[in-house]
């Protein structure tokens, strides 16, 4: 069986060291294009679900928790605004967070950028799963 990904190679050692290394570079740059970065998933190794770049385990985990919840009180019929969503869920650091000290004016500007953070991740959690159905992950 022929296995695209691995590579075996056989030496004679009664030659030369440096005749070896100058061989074994030549078919190593042959059969390996070398790439920059920590690759985290490097094939698909016949997975059904590929990876489609580099995952980032706790964004998908954030914004499918917020996906999650807001689908639950869509089904419940509830109306709420990604805001509050994001205020329950605890999705951002404190200080972007609103607290009753804070003015009205840097309360209105709070809520926008959960309202903007709270789509976003929505939408980043919609887009993972369409393309989960059509076998790339995430």
């Amino acid at each position: 069986m022929s296995d695209p990904r691995v590579l075996t190679i056989s030496f004679p050692l009664n030659f030369p060291k440096r005749f070896l290394q100058a061989q074994f570079r030549r078919i190593l740059a042959k059969h390996h294009q070398g790439r920059r970065g920590a690759q985290q998933a490097k094939s698909d190794g016949g997975a059904r679900y590929r990876f489609k770049g580099q995952p980032n385990i706790k964004g998908l985990e954030r914004a499918l928790k917020v996906y999650d919840h807001l689908e639950e009180l869509k089904a419940q019929g509830v109306r709420k605004p990604q805001w509050k969503v994001a205020m329950d869920l605890n999705i951002v650091e404190d200080e972007f967070r609103i607290h009753r000290a804070d003015t009205p004016k840097t309360a209105e500007d709070k809520r926008r950028v959960l309202t903007a953070i709270a789509g976003r991740l929505k939408k980043k959690a919609f887009d993972s799963i369409q393309r989960t159905g059509e076998g790339i992950f995430p």
